[in-house]
């Protein structure tokens, strides 16, 4: 199963572990520590390494949440706590629209399950930044957006070696790319507080 993207381009030398860090913001007015149940949160990250198997390779994964910017107020998390709950291959390669069967690329997923005592109930933008290891010698690296014959897909943005974020741009036409990953969360138990009959 292949997966369509822009044309391949020369990777970037990677920076030293943890330096390589990216951020992507999202909208949110939920409480992720609701005194009525326990919260859990589960996000998962999208990478890949070049040249490896079916077997997942990603060693690492940490996050943090900041508020309003990419360097904003930190809501949630540092660099520094391993919060790798499991790595799957995810059946997809990184492929150039040109070239749809290459499998050299496969594509990871990261996952990390926690609770974090974090409440954003009050509607704003957050920023969501993660950075992950892998034991292969290309990356890890974290795909672009990609959506076939558009080449604006988001506002994701980089920090290499702890330089200021900025945004990840298509090396080909300018335009900004999107980060990839899942974001969840539950509140249980649910208390039921009214009801309406029709």
């Amino acid at each position: 199963q292949a997966k369509a993207e822009e044309s391949p381009k020369a990777e970037p030398a990677k920076a030293p572990e943890h330096d390589d860090v990216f951020v992507h913001p999202f909208f949110a007015h939920m409480s992720l520590a609701d005194p009525l149940g326990t919260a859990s949160f589960r996000f998962t990250g999208i990478h890949y390494q070049t040249n490896e198997g079916t077997t997942s390779t990603i060693t690492g994964l940490r996050i943090r949440i900041t508020s309003g910017t990419s360097n904003g107020s930190v809501v949630f998390g540092d660099f520094t706590t391993e919060r790798l709950s499991s790595t799957t291959f995810s059946t997809i390669y990184r492929a150039a629209d040109t070239a749809l069967t290459t499998n050299n690329r496969p594509v990871y997923e990261a996952v990390a399950d926690f609770a974090p005592p974090i409440n954003l109930t009050t509607p704003g933008t957050y920023w969501i930044e993660f950075s992950a290891d892998g034991t292969g010698t290309s990356g890890p690296w974290s795909p672009p957006q990609t959506v076939l014959g558009q080449t604006t897909t988001g506002n994701c943005e980089q920090s290499i070696a702890g330089a200021d974020f900025a945004p990840i741009t298509d090396t080909g036409a300018g335009t900004p790319q999107g980060c990839l990953f899942i974001l969840e969360g539950a509140n249980l138990p649910v208390q039921l507080q009214s009801y309406e009959v029709d």
